[in-house]
């Protein structure tokens, strides 16, 4: 679990596949999301568009 989106930007840029769709340059739109469990865990999302 990261608690920051640039923690978490950073971690998926160390992986080819994720970089590659972060680094698409026919993506013009970049969000992030996230949702905490009750038991305090982060899951990240990320929304990619043109």
């Amino acid at each position: 679990t990261y608690e920051t989106e640039l923690e978490t930007l950073s971690s998926w840029m160390a992986q080819p596949d994720t970089r590659n769709v972060i680094m698409d340059p026919t993506a013009t739109r970049l969000g992030f999301a996230w949702f905490q469990e009750p038991g305090g865990k982060l899951w990240w999302t990320m929304l990619t568009g043109a």
